[in-house]
């Protein structure tokens, strides 16, 4: 009993070591394998989601809000319990793609006249990050104009 838990942990710990290598060799990659894991990443967290809340555990009808919202939590955990086990598959699926992305990306800067893919990048986090950190002065100034407005 106390080998097999051991033969477990020693390929669990292979597994990690594998999963490190090949992110790291997606690292050598940039902008282009960080993009093709995120692509990967929300291909399968669409996907895996979907699958089971509509097939593995599709919903009774009339549910309530805290049933539905404990149902939730529970897909949560087997979606995100099956991203732990496809981790190796899809890092290694990343690193197939990054060249594929990276032609792709190529293309995006040639056709939006991007310098580099750091400016791509850098607009890109600009739009996903910081998107409320910009509109947050100009909503501040709008409602500044509408108070003033209305006391004056």
């Amino acid at each position: 009993m106390q080998s097999k838990k051991i033969w477990k942990c020693l390929l669990i710990q292979l597994l990690y070591v594998e999963i490190y290598r090949i992110l790291t060799k997606l690292r050598r990659y940039g902008t282009a394998g960080i993009l093709s894991y995120g692509l990967l990443n929300t291909a399968y967290y669409l996907s895996a989601f979907l699958v089971t809340w509509f097939y593995i555990a599709p919903a009774p009808g009339k549910m309530g809000y805290f049933t539905a919202v404990k149902r939730f939590v529970k897909l949560m955990a087997m979606v995100w319990a099956g991203s732990q086990v496809t981790k190796l598959l899809r890092a290694g699926g990343a690193l197939a793609l990054a060249p594929v992305v990276a032609k792709g990306l190529s293309w995006f800067m040639a056709k939006f006249k991007f310098k580099s893919q750091a400016k791509t990048q850098e607009m890109h986090e600009l739009h996903i990050h910081h998107t409320p950190t910009v509109y947050r002065p100009l909503k501040l100034k709008w409602w500044t104009n509408q108070l003033s407005s209305y006391f004056i």
